[in-house]
């Protein structure tokens, strides 16, 4: 640390703590303490603007490259470097390109082959400076999400981090299903005699919050009232003795300028909060904490600029040692974007797009922006993509956030509640987000998991009982809806020469059994799915790809329920059949006696594989799309950067590229776009960064009342 940044933290947290009264004086807390709560130099902020979401065989991805400074959301004066890769659903890289950043941003475009493979494609940038940033890319048709009954995993989360015996926490909770996605969740909350404390009911994507006052000696669970399927004991994390809690005030939207945060503590104690947002530091305060009377501290830092400032703001709870003792993320200023507006003039055939930019005041301000005009045809189905989550949301949270977009949303009312919830289940750098394993329901009541025992989420293991419940008949025969007309016995026959080949990759496995424990029995049981490929080679002798097979073993160890996952396949009926395949297969006996989840990737490869052999590292193609010949190698010049074409009329999808528009010192720009078809409806997006600010528009544009020009 330099001697001014020391300098500077001892100076801010002696101003604060005079402020709020405390007795600590500014020799009693170094700044060197708090360096790690304050970063000195915060990682750049990496995004990937497409001009669409959603993308089909032989299409074009084009593609914009930010690099900017976290605090004030510049490019700065030099120039950088980023390398870009296509990653085919095999995770093979396909395509790579070295870019110049210029101005903080670069821009360049991918060409899909006629022949690409179905299914989600990924766009990774890598900086020079190691900063690295993935983008899911949907290439093909969306497919129905397949309806089957699904277990639920729940992850607990105390606000602060711990539970601490007498005092009232904010418990946070996030439901999912066997595929990752958020599942509407209520039940209650007990403790160890039976006794209800409380109730929750989830309130945006299976995410909820209750309060809770852990007594001293008693353990609590939540046992699921709905949906169905979702039936166990979940356990929450044992409360400790000593230590302190945190509350902060709900204001996702900054209505207040100070951060306010109420802390108590087991003990009569001091301590002192930090906070910092996107690389500044909102100040640090400090106060006595006790079990009755809480510390109430407001974080309010010298520049006024910092409390109008968007982002995820991080607060930590430092004790008299200085040691943490709880901390959070809250989300600061929601809405306070660039305001973009875009208007329309029709005339001739010709599409003009007026725009202009200013901040949350109204000031205009300049700007630079991209712009996309894509068919509604080609964008309907696809998930909106939103620079504003990828530039102050994403970058800060631990795993992905389901539908990013939602949250910054002007149009979502529910927007600011979605938030807070999502903040709070995020959980403090210092530990690790707290997952608990539903015991088996029919055991004595002090089987619930306790809190030295923190384990991956693991569904309830009442699969019986949950399909029961959805009119499915749990026996060894498989599911009748996966793999409808398909049998598997022990002694079906297994073709000797047979046409292809069926692998298995190392599965993911949440729970007590061990992954190459559940390998080893896949790997014996694979002659089940090998007829399915087998008939299905019949009908497409090249057929091949990948497949993730999802499944869960309960209790007995025999599995009742498997469901496909992600799939390069593009054959429906195989790929059911093939994950009808696992059931009746019998592992291990999970130690713990609960249910464990597992993806198994398996491998489908035709005759005549090209030489690849399994274990090469190199992912395997299927010969119809082996489009892309060899590694792709390191790159020694930039890649050039290709204008966009006029597109083919009659094909849908973007109708216009423009990854520069600057708007000048009045906050205004035009681009003007000659439709070849007037017909249908066009999405405009208009994304961008001016002033320290990001923002987002988009207008649905119908030209039927322009006429084409004439030739």
């Amino acid at each position: 640390m330099t001697p001014v940044r020391a300098l500077s933290l001892a100076l801010l947290l002696a101003a604060s703590s005079a402020t709020a009264g405390s007795a600590l004086r500014r020799a009693e807390v170094p700044a060197e303490a708090l360096a790690a709560a304050i970063p000195a130099d915060p990682a750049r902020r990496v995004a990937i603007q497409l001009d669409r979401s959603r993308y089909r065989a032989g299409d074009t991805i084009w593609f914009k490259v930010w690099d900017l400074d976290p605090r004030d959301l510049s490019g700065g004066p030099d120039a950088r470097r980023v390398t870009v890769e296509l990653i085919a659903p095999q995770g093979q890289v396909v395509s790579r390109k070295l870019l110049k950043i210029e101005g903080g941003t670069a821009t360049n475009d991918f060409q899909l082959s006629e022949r690409v493979l179905r299914g989600v494609w990924t766009l990774r940038a890598v900086t020079g400076e190691g900063v690295e940033r993935t983008l899911a890319v949907p290439v093909g048709d969306a497919e129905a999400p397949l309806l089957t009954a699904a277990p639920v995993a729940l992850t607990l989360h105390p606000e602060g981090g711990a539970l601490v015996e007498g005092l009232e926490s904010r418990v946070f909770f996030a439901a999912t299903d066997a595929r990752g996605g958020p599942v509407d969740v209520s039940g209650r909350v007990l403790d160890d005699t039976g006794a209800v404390v409380a109730t929750l009911e989830s309130a945006h994507d299976g995410m909820g919050r209750f309060d809770l006052t852990p007594k001293p000696g008693r353990r609590y669970h939540v046992a699921l009232d709905a949906p169905v399927g979702g039936e166990g004991r979940y356990g929450l994390p044992e409360a400790s003795a000593e230590g302190c809690v945190l509350r902060t005030r709900d204001d996702p939207e900054g209505e207040h300028e100070a951060l306010r945060v109420r802390v108590w503590c087991a003990r009569r104690q001091s301590v002192v909060v930090v906070g910092t947002v996107r690389g500044h530091a909102l100040g640090a305060a400090s106060g006595v904490a006790g079990p009755r009377v809480p510390a109430v501290l407001d974080l309010l830092p010298d520049d006024p600029a910092l409390t109008r400032l968007q982002g995820v703001a991080r607060l930590t709870v430092l004790g008299d040692d200085l040691a943490p003792l709880a901390e959070r993320l809250v989300y600061r200023n929601l809405g306070r974007d660039l305001d973009i507006q875009v208007e329309v003039d029709r005339t001739d055939g010709v599409l003009a797009l007026r725009i202009t930019t200013r901040d949350p005041d109204g000031v205009p301000v300049p700007a630079e922006l991209a712009l996309s005009v894509v068919d509604e045809a080609a964008a309907a189905d696809a998930a909106p993509s939103n620079l504003l989550a990828s530039l102050y949301l994403e970058p800060e949270l631990a795993g992905a956030v389901h539908k990013p977009a939602f949250y910054v949303d002007a149009g979502e009312p529910d927007r600011a509640l979605a938030m807070a919830l999502w903040m709070g289940i995020q959980g403090p750098r210092s530990a690790a987000v707290v997952r608990w394993s539903p015991p088996d329901p029919t055991g004595p009541p002090d089987s619930v998991a306790s809190a030295g025992e923190a384990t991956a989420p693991v569904t309830s293991p009442a699969v019986d009982g949950m399909l029961r419940a959805e009119g499915v008949r749990a026996s060894s025969s498989p599911l009748a809806p996966i793999g409808a007309g398909c049998t598997f016995d022990d002694d079906d026959p297994i073709p000797q020469e047979p046409a292809g080949r069926v692998v298995s990759g190392p599965p993911t496995v949440v729970g007590s059994l061990d992954s190459a424990a559940v390998r080893s029995v896949v790997e014996r049981e694979l002659g089940r799915v090998g007829g399915c490929y087998e008939r299905a080679l019949q009908q497409t002798p090249d057929l091949g790809g990948e497949l993730v097979v999802r499944f869960v073993i309960p209790s007995d160890g025999r599995v009742r329920y498997a469901t496909p996952g992600d799939s390069t396949l593009g054959e429906q009926t195989l790929e059911q059949c093939a994950s009808s395949g696992f059931q009746g297969m019998r592992f291990p006996k999970p130690p713990d006696g609960g249910a464990v989840m597992v993806s198994c990737p398996l491998l489908f490869m035709p005759g005549g594989t090209g030489g690849w052999q399994p274990g090469s590292g190199v992912p395997y193609l299927p010969p119809a799309h082996r489009t892309f010949d060899g590694e792709v190698g390191p790159l020694a010049s930039f890649s050039p950067v290709r204008a966009f074409p006029l597109r083919p009329e009659g094909r849908p999808g973007t109708a216009l590229w423009v990854p520069q528009v600057i708007t000048d010192a009045r906050g205004e720009a035009r681009v003007e776009l000659r439709l070849l078809d007037t017909r249908g409806r066009y999405r405009v997006v208009v994304e961008g960064v001016g002033a320290g600010l990001a923002g987002h528009a988009e207008l649905e544009v119908t030209p039927e009342l322009a006429a084409p020009a004439p030739p």
